[in-house]
């Protein structure tokens, strides 16, 4: 045994190959287009049970600033949605699995890499992870890819969109909106747009609506639902529609907790989210609470992976309690998309007096109209409420 060759059996006598058997499998384009690995479709994966105290991100800055050379070699800095910008620290190792997990995320979602030509107009520069992500996740799908970022000059990158035949946009959906109303009559003419993947921001149906009608745009949907942070948590699939994701179930397990206390929420309720990650070096990213609210979603999925379900609901941050009532800033933009026609921004103030509260919700549409409703004889809370911006 200590002359024998590489790949030679401990009995000495049969090489490996031996005992093997090549087989081929040709799936079907068609029927798993959107699937990029087999496991999926199977079992579920299982990890650990999560244990441990909850995280917030005060928790993870300064552990992270203490990390060996090997574990911190990529920088990022968040956007400050939260509060002050945070910076996350990744080894090249964390973010070549999290690159990967989201390309089978995006591919899921009905991305086509021998097909697609995407404008990637994230934003770039800054220490923001989001445009250098995307890059990375095409480069990983081998798609066509244009790195124009969401640059200031609108009719520019139109016409970089429209001159190498862009059909697909990458981009946060304040941007994309822009984008398609300042160069519309250009966009329209051209008429070769046709999938939109957004992240960072809410899409409104109403908004989604107005891309396939007056865009010709087929396909929009979430391209990853993440943090800078934890990296990609959740995906879409082609059946999957608004906030509902699956979990990367191989990268995490999920918690919903009750708002107000340290417990599960009942099936189906609305809660806090937790994430654990399991493919991190050097740092222990248990229990993160990561600020977004959302419920489970029962069942398993008609595209067949077993990976769980849940949508999204909001921030934290999003719920005002008025009176013995708790609002969610969320469903005020949907009553005003669905009732209202209002595809804009939407502001809802709370103003107290000596014996009731005020909810007045502004809205914009454009630069010259605005939009305004009050709702008042609300008693007053005995816990103030802060207003959305």
């Amino acid at each position: 045994m200590l002359e024998s060759y590489a790949g030679e059996p401990h009995d000495g006598v049969y090489a490996l190959q031996r005992y093997s058997r090549r087989v081929a499998v040709q799936a079907d384009p068609a029927r798993f287009a959107t699937t990029a690995c087999l496991d999926d479709l199977a079992r579920p994966v299982v990890l650990p049970r999560p244990t441990g105290p909850l995280l917030g991100k005060e928790d993870v800055q300064e552990p992270g600033r203490q990390l060996a050379r090997a574990d911190a070699e990529l920088y990022f800095r968040s956007g400050g949605s939260t509060g002050a910008p945070a910076l996350s620290v990744f080894s090249y190792d964390d973010y070549d699995t999290q690159m990967h997990a989201a390309a089978r995320g995006l591919l899921a979602a009905g991305y086509d890499p021998v097909g697609d030509r995407t404008a990637n107009l994230f934003y770039c520069g800054g220490m923001y992870g989001s445009f250098i992500s995307f890059f990375s996740v095409l480069e990983r799908l081998g798609g066509v890819q244009l790195p124009l970022s969401a640059g200031p000059d609108h009719r520019a990158t139109a016409q970089a969109v429209i001159d190498l035949g862009a059909d697909t946009l990458f981009g946060m959906p304040s941007y994309l909106w822009q984008l398609l109303h300042a160069e519309a009559d250009a966009l329209r003419a051209y008429g070769g747009l046709r999938k939109v993947f957004y992240g960072g921001e809410h899409f409104t149906e109403d908004q989604q609506r107005t891309l396939r009608d007056d865009f010709g745009i087929e396909v929009v949907r979430s391209i990853t639902y993440g943090s800078t942070d934890l990296g990609p948590l959740g995906y879409q699939c082609t059946e999957s529609s608004g906030g509902v994701h699956h979990l990367h179930a191989d990268l995490h397990t999920m918690e919903i907790l009750d708002p107000a206390e340290d417990r599960p929420v009942a099936p189906g309720e609305t809660g806090r989210l937790v994430f654990t990650t399991h493919a991190r070096r050097g740092q222990q990213l248990g229990r993160y609470v990561i600020g977004d609210l959302g419920r489970e979603i029962p069942g398993r999925c008609p595209c067949g992976r077993h990976a769980p379900r849940f949508e999204l609901r909001g921030r934290t941050g999003d719920v005002m309690r008025v009176a013995t009532y708790f609002l969610n800033h969320r469903r005020f933009l949907e009553l005003a998309g669905e009732r209202g026609g209002h595809r804009g921004e939407l502001q809802v103030r709370l103003d107290g007096t000596d014996a009731r509260e005020r909810l007045t919700a502004y809205g914009w549409s454009g630069p010259r109209r605005r939009i305004r409703s009050g709702w008042g004889g609300v008693p007053r809370p005995a816990i103030r409420s802060c207003a959305r911006r």
